[in-house]
């Protein structure tokens, strides 16, 4: 029962449904993590070239009531783009690594709502 359990790419997927109009569409985030279950935290990471962006998607079991970044990045960019996207941009000309977090609040079929999970995103920035 993770909040988090698929932390996938928005582009393309149509179970997020991310439209937007007008802006080149950002890589695919390859996170590999530790997602965590509702009311519990997880971690993940991913790699990214400097100045580039990627788009992060969130899936859970369950409900979804409300998203937000908890810590933003030091090196780099990340704005919410819907209730389950985000985009993450490295800052150009950097390297090294970079860290932020998301939260989440929602709940399993089975369980009270409100439960809060967070996720943090660490980034290897090459």
């Amino acid at each position: 029962m993770s909040i988090f359990k698929n932390v996938t790419l928005v582009a393309i997927v149509a179970a997020a449904s991310l439209a937007v109009s007008g802006a080149a569409r950002a890589d695919m985030c390859q996170i590999n993590g530790n997602w965590a279950g509702w009311g519990q935290h997880g971690t993940g990471s991913f790699d990214i070239s400097s100045g580039q962006s990627c788009l992060i998607g969130v899936s859970t079991f369950g409900y979804l009531q409300d998203t937000k970044i908890l810590k933003r990045p030091q090196h780099g960019t990340v704005k919410q783009l819907s209730l389950s996207s985000f985009e993450y941009k490295a800052k150009p000309g950097y390297t090294g690594t970079d860290t932020f977090v998301l939260s989440g609040t929602g709940h399993d079929p089975s369980a009270p709502a409100g439960q809060r999970s967070d996720v943090t995103l660490n980034v290897n920035v090459r």
